[in-house]
């Protein structure tokens, strides 16, 4: 059975660690973001613009 000690990572044993910079994870979260916000802004000014009356004939 696999036992990890309080502190420790479990990749402690390898040879080679490849510290990852900050901006590999804020870089795609961020694009996320703007990707989820640009979205949500485009929905809302079509939803804003269409004409309800339009819109309830059509369901």
């Amino acid at each position: 059975m696999l036992k990890l000690q309080r502190g420790s990572s479990g990749r402690d044993g390898f040879a080679y660690h490849a510290g990852l910079p900050w901006w590999v994870h804020a870089g795609p979260a961020g694009m996320a973001l703007v990707l989820a916000l640009f979205t949500v802004f485009t929905q809302a000014l079509r939803a804003a613009a269409a004409d309800p009356v339009k819109v309830l004939r059509a369901e």
